[in-house]
């Protein structure tokens, strides 16, 4: 089982780059020669299994813990067994033995190994092995799928073990991991001597620094490529719903142009036609009053030559007063049925004027309905009634309910906003 000594409280490196999102309480600090030498194609390559034990130091604070990861001990396929890193008494020989020559005043703080393909999630087997060999409480667990891209850290955090797909890497002088680096990748064959090792400049990591940049730039190029299939997918939809809209526009515009020919062609008969019943009726009226005029002449002349032979004898006047009766009942009685007649006409005469009053109203409300571009439903109105209202037919209910995804055109409410097609 893994151990470790807990480090005095140190200063964070102050040049660090993030990688991923770092949530919770727990941060772990990777040395950049560590995740260069993680990520390096010929690393990658060279063998078909790849695991490590993960070498640094750990700082605990009371409200953080912090994982100082400056060096590694790499585990070749040999110490593998059915594709999990095996601890055995063999493997941790091999382990010592390499931190005892490079690392000797580091810890072991955990162990990884490459995923190969399955993604950096944590699968029964590796959790078994983890909580076998390491106290998980204090020693981390990392995972990588070099296929995939895909790499991850799992902590101890709230009594569980948890991923974080964050981290940080650090840049300091790091003699120790540069020492491992040339030993294991063997620098005669690179052409590249020992003492050629000293800054991040050197020809062997800036070797590795061209890899990674060259993955960055293709990560950036990606991301690009994505951005510019979202902006031409929003631009696609920008110009089908203007044509939408667009086509919409004509539409209503050639409905409203007829409606306004209607409403010009009807409402001018309906101005006229007021007029004329006017002029009708004050001719009417005057006729009227001239044949009163007429009829009441003879009768007064009637009643002043009827004086004078009436005051002649008591008999005569009798006679004379009877007959004038007569002749004034038979007058009113064709006086009053001329004005019944009369009143009938004008009656008659007013109907249609109504009627067309009524019916440029009508126009008038269709025409507002159709400028606003929508219609309130009030209580007792349906579709069908809606659409003559508006349209003169109803071929339009069908629309309406189309426009406002109406399912059943039965079923609208008082209250209810609907847009006019």
């Amino acid at each position: 089982m893994a151990d470790q000594k807990q480090s005095a409280s140190r200063a964070l490196p102050k040049n660090i780059r993030q990688i991923g999102t770092s949530t919770g309480s727990t941060r772990v600090y990777l040395e950049d020669y560590v995740y260069t030498y993680l990520h390096m194609r010929e690393e990658q390559g060279e063998w078909s299994r790849r695991g490590f034990a993960l070498i640094g130091a750990i700082e605990r604070e009371r409200d953080c813990t912090r994982y100082f990861i400056s060096g590694l001990v790499c585990l070749r396929d040999h110490f593998f067994r059915e594709g999990i890193l095996e601890f055995n008494d063999d493997t941790w020989a091999y382990i010592y033995q390499e931190v005892k020559k490079y690392y000797d005043n580091l810890d072991i703080v955990g162990w990884g190994q490459d995923a190969g393909g399955i993604s950096a999630n944590m699968i029964t087997e590796i959790e078994r092995s983890h909580k076998k060999n390491f106290n998980i409480q204090k020693n981390v667990l990392f995972l990588l799928d070099t296929v995939e891209h895909d790499e991850a850290f799992y902590v101890f955090e709230k009594n569980m073990i948890q991923r974080r797909e964050g981290y940080y890497v650090y840049y300091e002088k790091n003699p120790q991991m540069q020492e491992y680096m040339i030993q294991t990748r063997k620098s005669r064959e690179l052409d590249i001597a020992e003492d050629a090792v000293k800054e991040p400049a050197e020809p062997l990591v800036r070797s590795y620094r061209e890899n990674l940049m060259e993955k960055k730039e293709q990560i950036a190029a990606r991301k690009w490529n994505g951005v510019l299939y979202t902006t031409s997918m929003l631009l696609v939809l920008s110009v089908c719903v203007l044509g939408v809209s667009t086509v919409n526009n004509v539409e209503k515009m050639q409905n409203l142009e007829t409606r306004v020919r209607n409403i010009a062609g009807q409402g001018g008969q309906a101005d006229v036609s007021p007029a004329m019943s006017q002029a009708a009726d004050q001719k009417d009226g005057s006729k009227d009053g001239q044949a009163v005029e007429s009829e009441s002449k003879p009768k007064a002349d009637a009643d002043e030559n009827s004086k004078q032979p009436s005051e002649k004898s008591g008999e005569g006047r009798t006679a004379e007063k009877e007959e004038k009766n007569k002749d004034k009942d038979v007058n009113n009685k064709d006086i009053n049925k001329d004005k019944k007649e009369k009143a009938e006409k004008a009656e008659k005469a007013d109907t249609p004027k109504d009627a067309d009053l009524q019916e440029t109203a009508a126009l008038n409300e269709a025409q507002t309905y159709l400028l606003q571009g929508y219609y309130i439903v009030k209580k007792g109105d349906s579709l069908v009634g809606i659409s003559k209202r508006i349209y003169g037919t109803a071929e339009k209910a069908q629309k309406i309910c189309d426009l406002n995804g109406i399912e059943d055109m039965d079923k609208i409410y008082a209250g209810q906003k609907l847009e006019l097609p």
